[in-house]
């Protein structure tokens, strides 16, 4: 590889859901698979309700989310590490030890990054594009032909082509990063009231849900498929915490009819929202007594 062999190494260390690869001559894009080697030009896609990270040599990890497409870049001088061109999605990067040193674009802006841990979102539309540049902690010289700023701890900014970086008021570490974060399965799914047609239909993908393959179980869900039921929306809402996907999930649990809060489904919707917020650390107090598994 550039940059001295495996002294610039970046592998693929995570996998969930799907994701492909194109090499710098091919054109066509191919499966990956965990431990699997990259090569600058090496460009990666995720798929949707999928997440992926990749380990760079000097430890740090880069993770990224559903819809994200990168490049890998070389290195720009002598000593650094590879680099990222980001054409959409979200990365998130994190440094263990000493900042670490990775240089990143996007269509509008280049990152200079010494630091441990930041995230960079990129919208992208036909003839438009916003990223945006969240520091957790650590420096970022963000900027283009126009201006560079300089983001330090809980600073943000964000630029479209063409135009000066901007700074934001800021940002909320927590929910800037919920799409990488652990949620685990904690829906009993006996407490669910499916019915006959539901529990046909979604044989398989609770099977896996019982073993404890949540990815699974979310793959094995009809691709499509419309929730019917309170029941079922807010299975779905689980099987989408289970990648990240926190946003999708609330919105699916803010469609279930106006019922009872005392229903099985109504219960169960209160205890994912209870686990959203005991992983983004805010109080949600108890509006009801705990009588489910769930």
């Amino acid at each position: 590889m550039a940059g001295g062999g495996a002294t610039n190494e970046i592998r693929i260390v995570e996998l969930q859901g799907t994701a492909e690869v194109a090499a710098a001559t091919a054109t066509t894009w191919m499966p990956v698979r965990t431990n699997q080697i990259l090569s600058p030009f090496d460009r990666l896609r995720t798929g949707a309700n999928s997440r992926m990270a990749l380990l760079w040599s000097d430890r740090s990890v880069v993770s990224f989310g559903a819809l994200t497409e990168l490049e890998i870049l070389p290195p720009d001088s002598a000593g650094v590490q590879c680099g990222l061109h980001l054409l959409r999605g979200i990365v998130s990067f994190f440094h263990r030890d000493e900042p670490g040193r990775i240089r990143v674009i996007t269509r509008g802006a280049v990152a200079g990054v010494e630091g441990t841990e930041f995230v960079l979102a990129v919208e992208a539309g036909k003839d438009t594009e916003l990223a945006t540049m969240s520091v957790i902690d650590g420096k970022v010289r963000f900027g283009n032909e126009q201006a560079t700023l300089l983001l330090t701890n809980g600073q943000q900014a964000v630029v479209e082509p063409g135009q000066a970086p901007v700074r934001t008021a800021g940002f909320i570490a927590n929910n800037v990063l919920q799409w990488c974060f652990y949620y685990p399965a904690v829906i009993d799914p006996a407490d669910l009231p499916f019915t006959p047609e539901e529990q046909k239909i979604l044989v398989e993908s609770l099977q896996a849900y019982r073993s404890g393959d949540l990815q699974v179980a979310l793959t094995k869900y009809p691709v499509g498929r419309q929730p019917g039921s309170d029941a079922e929306r807010v299975y779905y809402a689980g099987l989408l915490l289970g990648v990240g996907q926190v946003e999708p999930a609330e919105t699916v649990l803010a469609s279930l009819s106006a019922a009872d809060a005392s229903s099985r489904p109504q219960r169960i919707a209160l205890a994912l929202r209870r686990l959203i917020s005991a992983v983004k650390r805010q109080p949600n107090p108890a509006v009801v007594r705990p009588q489910l598994a769930t």
